[in-house]
């Protein structure tokens, strides 16, 4: 999700609202401004102000009694890193190390500005592994989700209309399923849908949420592996010892039917 675009003003409001944490008082953010900030804008005035940030997704306010709270919902940091990149895409030719060059004008040497070219092209290159990784990993989610859809659907048609459906349907019905967790089709279909191939932006906050489903999968994924470990061993343990009912009736059959001849 692209951020939309805030106003001079907004974003000295919204770099108050930072700087202050959650939970922060109207009549806060009013003295703020003027101390930290020089502005002394009215009540009416910075009551828009919050309004416009509302309606941009920034910001939620609340009220308790008579007093009026804001909360941010947009990280600073996710902010900056979108402003930074839209200066560097439209003023640098998409060039971090013209940008950085820029910023420590006269203050780096030929030696250490080969050295910051050198350690911005690791960084890129880092970023695009990450980004192929958070590609990857959106398409095993989303053909998850379809197939996970799809099954759903499945269990409904298979309760509601069991007798009406000949078994080879519910058969074919199951490979496609099949198919849908292998094949990423909702991958694809947000690649068309979406300029960028992405449902949301590439932020900070994104990243971290894809890392947490990640770890949550594999703790998943492993306990799957242990517990069907556990299942065949069983199983096979059962095997064995079945086995060995088996040789033992076998045996005591043997020695019976001897002892019966001796007896004859």
């Amino acid at each position: 999700m692209e951020l939309k675009e805030l106003t001079s003003a907004e974003q000295v409001v919204m770099k108050c609202i930072w700087d202050y944490g959650k939970d922060m008082p109207l009549q806060q953010l009013i003295e703020n401004l003027k101390q930290d900030y020089g502005k002394d804008y009215k009540r009416t005035t910075i009551r828009t102000f919050v309004l416009h940030l509302e309606e941009k997704g920034y910001v939620t306010t609340y009220q308790i009694g008579k007093y009026s709270y804001i909360n941010y919902l947009i990280e600073e940091q996710d902010y900056k890193e979108q402003e930074l990149e839209k200066t560097k895409n439209f003023w640098y030719k998409e060039s971090g190390f013209d940008l950085v060059k820029t910023l420590y004008k006269g203050k780096l040497n030929d030696g250490k500005l080969k050295k910051l070219k050198k350690l911005l092209e690791e960084i890129e290159d880092m970023i695009d592994i990450r980004e192929i990784l958070v590609r990857i990993f959106s398409a095993i989610f989303l053909s998850m989700c379809t197939g996970s859809c799809m099954f759903v659907f499945w269990m409904v048609l298979r309760k509601f209309f069991a007798d009406k459906i000949r078994p080879k349907v519910y058969d074919l019905i199951l490979k496609i399923i099949l198919i849908a967790y292998y094949v990423p089709a909702g991958y694809l279909l947000v690649n068309i849908f979406f300029d960028n191939g992405y449902v949301f932006d590439f932020t900070g906050t994104i990243i971290n949420v894809f890392y947490a489903i990640a770890l949550f999968w594999l703790a998943g994924a492993i306990a799957t592996v242990l517990k069907f470990g556990e299942r065949t061993f069983r199983i096979r343990r059962e095997k064995d010892a079945f086995h060995v009912r088996c040789m033992c009736k076998r045996s005591l059959k043997i020695v019976k039917e001897s002892l019966e001849f001796a007896d004859q």
